[in-house]
């Protein structure tokens, strides 16, 4: 025969995660993870657990909270205002745009209404009222 084999008679501690089997199937993903838990220091600095703040501490952490706050509010008040004068402006310029298109095309004015009713569909479509003012303007130009 030959030679033995040497055994190795030290054992190591194996870590309990790496006991947990993982299994797969065809698919390639596994349906158990080695799942490893967050110590307990980590989690307690995520939540602020058990931190014990002096009241001078707290006070200034509720001032700082206080000041943050009121900046917030302003900076969106400030945002809202230019938003609002936004709209507004182009508001007054749609209505501009639309008198300007209204001075730039050429029209009748219909003095006998009653014929209206007897136009066809399209016709009809295509009638359009004026606005006061301009529809003044024009007025005085012609007579």
């Amino acid at each position: 025969m030959g030679r033995a084999k040497e055994i190795n008679t030290e054992y190591k501690e194996i870590p309990k995660e790496d006991l947990i089997k993982v299994g797969k199937p065809k698919s390639g993903k596994p349906w158990k993870k080695n799942t490893q838990r967050v110590s307990n220091k980590v989690l307690a600095l995520r939540q602020n657990v058990g931190m014990i703040l002096t009241f001078d501490q707290k006070v200034q952490r509720a001032k700082e909270r206080k000041e943050l706050k009121e900046k917030m509010d302003q900076l969106k008040q400030e945002y809202d205002e230019k938003m609002e004068k936004e709209r507004q402006r182009l508001k007054e310029k749609a209505k501009r745009d639309e008198l300007n298109q209204y001075k730039s095309s050429t029209f009748q004015v219909i003095k006998d209404t009653k014929r209206i009713k007897n136009w066809n569909k399209k016709a009809r479509s295509t009638l359009a009222k004026l606005p006061s003012e301009l529809y003044e303007k024009i007025i005085a130009k012609n007579y």
